[in-house]
């Protein structure tokens, strides 16, 4: 979930971080036994992007609603190339993207 402000949040030099752990971190002992690769994942995705998303989303969650305004503004980002109901940004375009710094 997002305050409103992050739908203004454009700024050139403004990047957000999302981080993705693999699994289920509570049970270290298996993780450390099954040798399976826990790096988190990281995400840079610059504010404008989010922005856009953050407003479109919530834009859209309001016409579900018929037009009831809300708090709802969530920020997610797409898989697989999947057909959204509004433009998403993407998992593969965003991943490790350091160079966007």
């Amino acid at each position: 979930m997002m305050p409103e402000k992050h739908e203004k949040e454009t700024r050139e030099d403004l990047f957000y971080f999302f981080v993705r752990f693999s699994e289920n971190t509570k049970n270290v002992k298996n993780i450390i036994e099954s040798k399976k690769d826990i790096s988190p994942l990281f995400y840079v995705v610059p504010s404008k992007i989010v922005a856009k998303y953050v407003k479109d989303e919530h834009e859209y969650w309001i016409g579900l609603k018929r037009g009831k305004e809300g708090n709802r503004r969530i920020f997610r980002l797409g898989t697989n190339k999947k057909d959204y109901k509004i433009q998403t940004p993407f998992t593969e375009d965003y991943k490790n993207a350091w160079h966007l710094l």
